[in-house]
């Protein structure tokens, strides 16, 4: 919720906000929206966020005119784009308590005098936009009762706004961290992006801005990541959502203090600071240990961009830019996560990596099984600590990365955020591949609950809700065969088996189950696959089988029968076959990366196909 009132209360309970994007551009550049108040003096810096929220504005009593609170602070604000030409600021109308919406948006004449006002106002004060902060239609919080019809009168305002203000201004709204209120499937096509309040969603003694359910203290009604989804199924594509942050300490008594006085009052031995690993946000407690302010910080806020980027989401917003401490931590490390570039020069395989933000890095190469590529231009590529998947990769003794995977083309990504190499298969346009039922070819992708699996690393907590952005690819190692290797403790959950294989990154399409056209066994004496009403094809733990932090499993999955494929799994560690017959055909080899050995020698392991048509280790 967003609340006009004097600045010492005001920071309390100015709790929602939203942050702006434009409709029309293209960019994909990530969004940093800063709420800015009237009732503060902080001057921002104008390089740390894309847009500023001028909070706020209002209705007029008349019901067809706008204004703002201290329209000389925002033309202060207004002026921040002589030195950063690329700001954006918009004047926000409304915030909690704020009325005279309803009776506006149900009359036509007024609701459309209110458009043409909202554009004179911009014109004349030189705004790039409006940013609706209705809180919330149909809820009656303002104090006026709303009709039944609310959300489509919500839907006419954004369309007579939209008409009003034309391409070359921006729309946008605040949306609470529960999308009911709005009918998005219909209103999004006037809106250029959505800022979604994912904080205030409770109080102590739970967290009011968790990322994921669970941990060692409680939630609210919703977190973020569930919100976050919620918003996605209510109509409102990745690319116009913005996910709001925190920039405050919440006590769940209407009381909100900045970063500032919580560095201060651990320092001074008042509180001890907290961290919940599972909801990945801090939290202080007093000397009796009760919980007194959840917050976030650098630590939570690198993690919650890590996501937003994740679900390819438009960016953040946050609430708002004077609550920061006096170095500016939250919003240097926003803007450092998000639109930060740390590294010039950055090259795969002799191919530059371009900056795709959050301090992503990315190219597109045609690949070639068996050479060895070089990663240059950061350490850090280079580090024992770098992931790497070893299913598309091994690491040379000489730094250099040997590809495993069947030739083609693939998207490659350094993220200095995760410190990992991502990489994808793509097809001729430059799409992720897709696999094709009717060759077995192509690729073949996995998806599970958050915390069973990952690459790379799966979500640690109790989030079992399956996330379409955490798609993985199964490395394509030659024709009809795929393969996944997962370190149990890394990849795969000791304590949560749930994944499953598609035909796509995504749910619709096709999917790998035990009764469909292009079914599914499993060789494992670990692993099985449910064939239940509601888990067909889920891969899962036998019950009575135990997998414990380290062992490592290989999944391979041969669809060369294409109507009836089969997935085998080896145990590295317990695999191993010490005596066997060495076939005459040497081409039959393979050394432990997948790549095929035509002179293999005496003593070393080596892998061999199995006449199941997985995997299987010998000895020479």
């Amino acid at each position: 919720m967003h609340l006009p009132m004097k600045l010492s209360t005001l920071i309390l309970l100015c709790l929602a906000l939203m942050m702006p994007q434009t409709l029309c551009a293209q960019s994909t550049e990530k969004k940093i929206v800063a709420y800015v108040t009237s009732w503060s003096s902080v001057t921002p810096d104008p390089f740390v966020m894309t847009h500023i929220n001028y909070a706020f504005g209002g209705v007029g009593s008349d019901g067809a005119s706008v204004y703002a609170d201290g329209t000389s602070r925002m033309q202060q604000l207004v002026r921040l784009k002589s030195r950063n030409p690329k700001l954006k600021v918009l004047l926000s109308i409304g915030g909690w308590g704020r009325g005279n919406f309803s009776p506006m948006a149900k009359d036509e004449t007024k609701r459309k005098a209110f458009a043409q006002a909202c554009r004179a106002f911009c014109d004349r004060y030189n705004l790039d936009g409006i940013d609706i902060d209705w809180e919330f239609p149909g809820n009656n919080s303002s104090g006026e009762t709303s009709p039944s019809n609310e959300k489509q009168n919500y839907t006419l305002l954004m369309r007579d706004l939209r008409e009003a203000l034309g391409s070359d201004l921006l729309l946008t709204m605040a949306s609470s961290a529960d999308p009911g209120y709005y009918d998005f499937k219909n209103c999004i096509q006037y809106l250029d992006f959505v800022n979604v309040m994912t904080y205030d969603m409770s109080g102590p003694p739970n967290h009011h801005s968790a990322l994921y359910r669970g941990g060692k203290v409680g939630n609210g009604w919703l977190v973020q990541s569930e919100s976050i989804q919620n918003h996605l199924k209510a109509g409102i594509p990745a690319s116009k959502l913005v996910m709001g942050l925190a920039f405050y300490g919440n006590s769940g008594s209407g009381s909100q203090i900045s970063l500032q006085e919580i560095k201060n009052g651990i320092a001074s031995g008042r509180w001890t600071d907290n961290w919940d690993d599972v909801a990945k946000v801090p939290y202080v407690t007093d000397s009796s240990g009760k919980f007194a302010y959840g917050y976030d910080d650098e630590r939570s806020l690198t993690v919650k961009c890590q996501y937003l980027v994740k679900q390819k989401l438009a960016g953040a917003m946050y609430w708002e830019y004077a609550n920061d401490d006096n170095k500016g931590t939250e919003r240097k490390t926003v803007y450092e996560c998000l639109l930060g570039g740390t590294y010039d020069g950055l090259t795969f395989g002799d191919v530059p990596l371009n900056y795709m933000g959050a301090n992503a890095y990315s190219a597109v190469l045609d690949m070639e099984q068996g050479r060895v590529y070089y990663a240059s231009g950061a350490e850090p590529m280079n580090a024992d600590t770098w992931f790497y998947d070893q299913d598309f990769f091994s690491r040379q003794p000489d730094g250099g990365y040997l590809f495993l995977a069947v030739s083609g083309k693939y998207s490659i990504t350094a993220d200095f955020l995760s410190n990992c190499f991502r990489i994808i298969p793509l097809d001729e346009e430059g799409q992720p591949l897709i696999y094709n039922p009717a060759e077995g070819t192509g690729c073949v992708w996995v998806i599970g609950a958050n915390s069973s699996i990952g690459k790379p690393r799966y979500v640690d907590g109790n989030d079992t809700s399956w996330d379409e952005a955490n798609a993985f690819p199964m490395a394509p190692i030659g024709r009809n065969r795929y393969r996944l290797t997962l370190e149990v403790g890394k990849q795969l959950n000791p304590n949560m088996v749930n994944f499953k294989l598609f035909h796509q990154n995504s749910f619709t399409g096709g999917e790998f189950t035990m009764t469909s056209r292009y079914r599914i066994t499993i060789n494992s004496r670990i692993f099985t696959i449910s064939n239940t009403t509601t888990e067909k094809g889920n891969i899962k733990l036998k019950s009575t089988a135990k997998i414990t932090e380290g062992q490592i499993y290989v999944f391979t999955l041969d669809t060369s029968g294409i109507t009836k494929s089969i997935l085998t799994v080896e145990d590295y560690e317990t695999g191993l076959i010490q005596s066997f017959e060495i076939p005459s055909l040497p081409n039959s080899f393979y050394n432990l990366q997948g790549i095929r050995v035509t002179n293999p020698q005496s003593g070393n392991i080596y892998l061999v196909p199995s006449e199941s048509g997985g995997w299987r280790k010998v000895v020479k």
